[in-house]
C-alpha cells in the first residue's frame, strides 16, 4: 500500500511508514514480555529487529542521534532476545551505538558500548583476528579524546601486536596504529612536562 504506483505524496508516506513503525514495535514489545513466545514470531521479530536497526541508521545519518539511539535500543532488546547477547548481529547494533555516542561526544557511553562490541568479538573471533584489532584502535581512539594516555597506548599496543602479526608491518592500518601510538606518546610528555614546570 504505501510503494503502490501513482502514490506520491511523501509527506502522507512519511506519516504512514512511522505508523506502521510504531505497530511493529507494539508487537515486538508484546512478543519479548512472553517469556514462550511463538516459534513462527521468531521471523518476524528478526525481521522487526533489523527494520529498527535500519531506522536508526537513517536517523543517525539525519543527525538525530536520540532518535538513532531510541532505535538502535529497540533493535538491540530484540536482538539479545531472539539471537543472544553474543551474536554478531547485536554487536552490530552496539558497534552502530557507538558511532552515535561518539557524534554526540559522549565517549564513556561509547566505551561502554565498546566493551560490550570486544566481549563478543574476542569470544566469537578471539582476540587476535583482525576486526577485533580494529575495535581496540577505536577505543583507543576514544581514550586519546578523553586524554587518557595510559589506556589509549594500552589499546593502541593491542591493536599494533594483532596488526603486526596478521596484516604485516608495512600494511596500510598498522602503520596508521604506529602513528597513533607515537602521537600518544608525544602528546603524554608534553603534558607530563607541562605539569612538572607548574609544580
Amino acid at each position: 500500500m504505501l510503494w503502490e504506483p501513482g502514490y506520491t505524496d511523501v509527506q502522507e508516506r512519511l506519516v504512514l511508514t512511522k505508523d506502521v513503525v510504531k505497530y511493529l514495535w507494539n508487537r515486538a514489545e508484546g512478543l519479548l514480555k512472553d517469556e514462550n513466545y511463538p516459534e513462527e514470531d521468531k521471523e518476524f521479530l528478526m525481521d522487526s529487529g533489523a527494520l529498527f536497526h535500519n531506522v536508526a541508521s537513517v536517523y543517525y545519518y539525519q543527525g538525530e542521534y536520540v532518535r538513532g539511539l531510541e532505535y538502535y535500543g529497540k533493535a538491540l532488546s530484540i536482538r539479545e532476545r531472539v539471537l543472544g547477547t553474543e551474536h554478531p548481529d547485536t554487536g552490530a547494533t552496539y558497534n552502530n551505538m557507538v558511532g552515535v555516542s561518539r557524534a554526540q561526544g559522549d565517549y564513556e557511553k561509547a566505551l561502554e558500548y565498546y566493551g560490550k562490541v570486544l566481549a563478543i568479538e574476542e569470544k566469537v573471533l578471539g582476540p587476535e583476528h583482525p576486526l577485533t584489532a580494529t575495535t581496540y584502535n577505536s577505543m583507543a581512539v576514544v581514550y586519546y579524546k578523553r586524554r587518557d594516555f595510559k589506556n589509549s597506548l594500552k589499546y593502541f599496543e593491542k591493536a599494533l601486536a594483532v596488526r603486526k602479526m596478521k596484516l604485516g608491518i608495512n600494511y596500510s592500518n598498522t602503520q596508521n596504529t604506529i602513528k597513533w601510538i607515537d602521537k600518544t606518546k608525544t602528546e603524554e610528555h608534553t603534558i607530563s612536562e607541562m605539569y612538572k614546570y607548574r609544580v
